[in-house]
């Protein structure tokens, strides 16, 4: 059993005896931490109808506390990862720059590439699964085991 078998293992076991979400949040964080790595690991809500995302899950709860309410805004990443849903990569700090309006704190934190994964059920975008890291660290390589794992918390966004 590799890695990701044994995260995805792990969490479906978590969401099948209907622990509270904290607990399989914290497993997801952890095998995304273990999987692909990361500094920073969110999980936001998307609200289609208010435009907004709320965090619901946060590593670093100081810079990014929970139940945080950010408004969308168009953009080439809002329309990727909420609108087609598709993930996004941004490699360097140009890109946290051009993607999003908190980028100050994200690069005090050493985070200069970002991966967002949407959250799918149904066609419908429930949120998105968010890690960044130093620069250059996310490629297309990680996209599948990204995938699998944030399938597993669908029904708890």
């Amino acid at each position: 059993m590799n890695l990701v078998e044994k995260h995805f293992t792990e969490i479906h076991n978590s969401v099948k005896l209907k622990e509270n979400r904290e607990v399989t949040f914290s497993l997801l964080e952890k095998a995304f931490l273990e999987t692909i790595g990361h500094k920073l690991f969110t999980i936001l809500k998307f609200d289609e109808s208010k435009f907004t995302l709320e965090r619901i899950f946060t590593n670093k709860p100081y810079e990014y506390p929970l139940l945080g309410i950010k408004n969308l805004k168009k953009s080439f990443w809002q329309k990727s990862v909420f609108e087609e849903g598709n993930i996004f990569i941004g490699y360097n700090s140009k890109d946290i720059k051009n993607s999003f309006p908190d980028y100050d704190i994200i690069l005090k934190l050493g985070c200069e590439s970002v991966m967002n994964i949407p959250i799918v059920q149904n066609e419908i975008i429930k949120g998105s699964v968010n890690i960044l890291h130093k620069k250059n660290w996310y490629t297309k390589s990680y996209i599948q085991s990204a995938k699998i794992l944030t399938s597993l918390v669908k029904d708890l966004i």
